[in-house]
Formats: structure tokens, sequence, C-alpha cells
């Protein structure tokens, strides 16, 4: 599915594109021993939604391509981004790292999680929190404080997780929003919406700083003594040097290609695992693995051995590990896409009479309504393709394209931390052993209304209350 995705785009054969399409049905279809509630609910709405397609849309084939072909690059993007998790897990240079996060003392540790998560989850999207959840538990044994102490301090680290996680989305290359709506919004100034995004993002870190050391002030009053580690520069060094290769060979793949970044990029992401595998391999970063066994890559140790053997690994076991996440991703694209064209993107926009409201009353909108859909436990990546295409489909945008993707993106990072139906929400849920609903809605109401009261104001300043 990946060969055939990214060969179909770069030779422009639209056999392969074709291909690309009914092995990731294949893919759909194998996944049904696996599936539970939310990903039947999905694939029964994509079902329904193609009865729909055939009864009111006047050309059913092009809206149901349009929408397999949003499906088949969410999946094929989610797999690509997992190579490079795996390869990271083997690395005890990113074990270091994360040792370092989660072992400083309360004045710097949600400073350190939150910007520590919102940079290393480029690289790791949705792997960073299964790389850091077990560092953060296993700091909080070896502490040995009382049951109450150790909870909440418990909560403290993953809610800083948890929220440098969701607010990367804003900003970062790698993640699935911009990827979705970069692909179906055209006119999108991706450095300017990267430079909004890491303002919005380090002004939001600075709202769970605050919000941290009000709610627990109780705590840091008790002046807890907390064991440190020194600053490992080594490690640091070897993981931003594979940052600067993932991105530099994304460039150079866009620039040769005449493609966008997100092609160069799925196309960086084979080839930086075998190169972060080739370097364990001779020693420049020490292989490491934090859960799970080592996999057996031969009788000789030879750097062809290693790397083949932990290749076959990531292919014959981990890889599957994301088919529900894969196919969850699928079908909230294909339904966001397919949705679209149900609806008279035009017709509507004169209705809600959009043209005419204040630019920044448009994006704070386009912020909140991503919220209260979250709740109805779909992804929000449906939300985000959806009105992505409803305003792609517009002959003229209502505001600044590149304003509109982020608004919508801010949303989609408010909605992980606040709705328990989300993939984060769900994911660190199951890593920590504590109830979703409890980690995103019961944690986050005060950081939430500080970054709407944010949000809005920011809006009004980037837009000068046009």
């Amino acid at each position: 599915m990946m060969a055939l995705m990214l060969a179909g785009r770069a030779l422009d054969i639209s056999f392969l594109t074709y291909g690309s399409y009914l092995v990731s049905a294949v893919l759909v279809v194998l996944s049904f021993g696996q599936i539970k509630l939310r990903e039947t609910y999905l694939l029964t709405s994509c079902l329904m939604l193609t009865i729909a397609v055939f009864v009111f849309v006047e050309a059913p084939f092009d809206a149901l391509m349009s929408g397999v072909s949003q499906a088949s690059f969410l999946m094929a993007f989610m797999v690509l981004l997992s190579l490079l998790h795996e390869a990271a897990m083997t690395s005890s240079s990113v074990t270091d790292c994360g040792q370092y996060l989660t072992s400083q003392r309360a004045g710097r540790r949600y400073l350190a999680i939150f910007g520590g998560t919102n940079i290393m989850a480029v690289l790791f999207n949705l792997g960073i929190l299964s790389i850091l959840s077990p560092l953060i538990q296993k700091g909080l044994k070896n502490e040995q404080e009382s049951s109450y102490i150790t909870s909440l301090k418990e909560r403290r680290q993953i809610s800083a997780m948890l929220l440098g996680f969701a607010w990367c989305v804003v900003w970062s290359p790698t993640a699935i929003a911009p990827l979705a709506l970069y692909e179906l919004i055209d006119g999108i100034d991706r450095q300017l919406w990267t430079y909004y995004g890491l303002m919005m993002a380090g002004v939001v870190c600075f709202i769970g700083w605050l919000v941290d050391k009000w709610q627990y002030r109780a705590l840091a009053r008790r002046n807890l003594a907390r064991k440190t580690v020194s600053f490992p520069r080594i490690p640091f060094v070897k993981f931003f040097v594979m940052l600067a290769l993932l991105f530099g060979l994304s460039a150079s793949f866009s620039y040769i290609s005449h493609d966008s970044f997100v092609f160069g990029l799925l196309l960086s992401c084979p080839l930086i695992m075998v190169l972060w595998f080739f370097f364990q391999a001779i020693g420049f970063d020490k292989p490491s693995i934090i859960s799970g066994e080592t996999p057996d890559s031969g009788a000789s140790n030879s750097t062809l051995n290693y790397i083949v053997g932990h290749i076959l690994h990531v292919n014959n076991v981990e890889l599957a590990k994301n088919l529900r996440i894969v196919v969850t991703l699928a079908a909230s694209g294909y339904i966001g896409r397919v949705g679209s064209f149900l609806l008279p993107a035009e017709q509507i926009a004169n209705a809600l009479n959009l043209f005419a409201l204040p630019d920044y009353v448009l994006l704070f909108a386009l912020t909140i309504i991503m919220i209260p859909v979250s709740f109805l436990g779909v992804s929000p990546i449906m939300m985000a393709v959806f009105f992505g295409s409803l305003l792609g489909a517009l002959p003229v945008m209502p505001a600044d394209p590149t304003l509109i993707a982020l608004a919508i993106t801010a949303g989609w990072a408010v909605s992980m931390t606040l709705s328990p139906f989300s993939t984060i929400a769900l994911v660190t849920a199951r890593l920590n052993e504590k109830p979703p609903s409890m980690i995103t809605f019961g944690w986050h109401i005060p950081f939430n209304l500080g970054c709407m009261t944010f949000l809005f104001i920011f809006y009004y300043l980037i837009t000068a209350g046009n």
C-alpha cells in the first residue's frame, strides 16, 4: 500500500494509484477480526454515506473516488510515519532524552515535558505517548511517595505530555491535520502557518504552565525533593541530527519532485528508518528497546543482518499494531471528504453569511465548532477533512486560507484535550490505566478556558480586527 501510493504519486501513473486504493480496501477487510465498536461505527457510517451519495449526488463516482483517495492517503501517511516511530523506539538516545525530560524538578518539569513532547512528536506522532508514559511511571515508582502525592504527580506529568502532543498539531509538518488540510485547501502558506503555529504553541505552553502552578500550588509548598539527571548532551545532539536529516531529505525530495513538502516527507520516512538502523548497527546510536523484546536479527551481528532483522521485525510485528488507528483515520477521512459532497458549499456559506463575518469571528467559530462534534465519538480528522473540503470547494475563501487552516487545527488541538473519544485520549488512557473522560474533560477545563480566551485575542490581532 505504501509503495503503490508513493509510486503512483511520484510517477503520476493512475494504474498504481488505483492499485493503492485496492490494497487499502483489502487492509480494511482484513481488519474485521480486530476492530471494535468505534471502528464498526465509523465503517457503518461510511456505508451509509456511500448509499446517500448514489441517491443525492449527480456524479457519485467522482465523490466516492475522492473519499477513497483521502482515506488511502491517510492510511499510507500514518503507516509511513510509524516507520520513524519503530526505528526511534530502538534508540538509546531517545530513551536518555525521555528520562531527562521526566526527571526534572517540579518547577521545570511541566515545561520540559510539554516542550519535549511538542518537539519529539514531529518524529514519533502518537508513538511519543508510548515512549514517555512508561518513563513517567518508572520515575514515580523510584520516588516512593505516598499514594496521594504519587497520583498528583502522575496527573501533572500525564497532563503536560497530553497538552504538549495536542498542540504540536498547529505547527508540526508531520501532524495529520496540516497534511489533510494542505491537500484540500489551495493557497495555504505553509511557512506562515508554521510561524503562527509556533507562536500559538508557545503561548499555550505558558498558559498551561500558569494553570499547572495554580492547580498544584499546595503540592509545590511541600518542597518535595526530586533527583535529577544531568543534561544528556550527546543523546540530544544525535536526536536532532536525525531530525535535521528528516527535514533535509524531505525538502530535497520536495524540490526534486516539484511536489509538496508533505510528499517529500513521505518519501523520507522509509529512508530515515533504514538510516537509523544503520547508525545503531555501526554504534553511532546504541540500540535500546523501550518495551518488548529485541528482535532477532540472525546469528551474525553484521551491519546488514542487523538492519534486515529490524526491518523484518517492523514489517512482521510492529506495523500490524497500528491497524485499528489506521482504519479509524481512513474511515474518518472518507466520511469527511464524501460528506462534503452532500452539502452545497456555496449555498451554506451564503446562508450563514460567512463572507460578512469579521475574519476573527469566523476563525474563532471554526475553532469552536470542532469541539462539540468531537464528543460524538469520531476522530477530529473527520471534521478537519469535512471543513477543509467544504471551504476548499468555495470559489472565493471567506478569509485567508492559511488562517482558516490554522483555526481548524487549533480546534483539533482543543478537541484532543477535551473529548474522551479523541485518539490520543484513548491511547493515553490505555497506557496509564486512567478513564479517558478523566484525563481530558476532567482535568483540562481551566486550561481550555484560558486557551479559548487567548485564541479569540490572537485571531483578532493577526487579522487586525477585520
